[in-house]
């Protein structure tokens, strides 16, 4: 299984990988280490908000993903179940079975 760090490289959207926290984000930071399954969802930037038209309806409405409150990158990590993190939570990711996404 080959890594891929979120600084240099994201994954295609809608493909499931496994990505790696580098602690529980909703424990008490019991784990050092934690794995989940989740896709990316990109948003935009605040730098891409200001550039957009006024008319448009991305101008003044926030999505997932969007860099916003507490989410510092234009992504977030979106899983099978309830759990979400926040695009700077996660550090690293890789392929499950080598699937990379290609059809």
């Amino acid at each position: 299984m080959e890594w891929h760090l979120t600084k240099n490289e994201l994954p295609k959207e809608n493909v499931y990988v496994l990505i790696h926290i580098p602690s529980e984000p909703w424990v008490a930071r019991t784990s050092t280490v934690f794995y989940d399954v989740a896709k990316v969802v990109k948003g935009i930037s605040e730098e891409e908000r200001e550039k957009l038209d006024d008319s448009n309806p991305r101008k003044t409405t926030y999505c997932f993903g969007d860099v916003f409150g507490n989410n510092l990158v234009p992504y977030q990590w979106e899983t099978f179940g309830p759990a979400t993190y926040f695009g700077q939570e996660v550090v690293a990711w890789a392929y499950i079975d080598e699937f990379k996404g290609e059809k």
